[in-house]
């Protein structure tokens, strides 16, 4: 099955959010069951990640973009993944949503340049 920017936006939303749970940001109880040394962790975001985010950034340019506004939302948010918490997060979300309606037909992309 090909891979759709659909797809990924999704899935990089999914990613990116719990990526950023587990690493301690936006949970409560900064120490909770299965994170080790949050601390640390939150310096180790990889380059998987910050490129995961990237590629966000650009498929919610392809097709039918965000308006220029949102798309300067999403730059913002991406530029800053690294200190993004719940709020941002949740807003990807909402801006996936809202490209992928936007775009209903699929949209293929080459297979992702990160891990997923």
């Amino acid at each position: 099955m090909a891979e759709t920017a659909q797809r990924a936006v999704g899935a990089a939303c999914s990613r990116l959010g719990t990526r950023q749970y587990d690493t301690g940001r936006g949970n409560p109880h900064f120490g909770a069951v299965g994170v080790r040394n949050p601390q640390q962790r939150l310096h180790e975001l990889d380059k998987d990640f910050k490129t995961m985010a990237q590629a966000f950034l650009t498929h919610v340019q392809m097709g039918n973009p965000l308006p220029e506004a949102e798309l300067a939302e999403v730059a913002a948010i991406v530029r800053s993944i690294r200190n993004a918490y719940e709020k941002e997060i949740d807003r990807l979300s909402e801006l996936a949503v809202k490209w992928v309606i936007l775009n209903p037909e699929p949209i293929a992309v080459e297979k992702a340049a990160y891990r997923k």
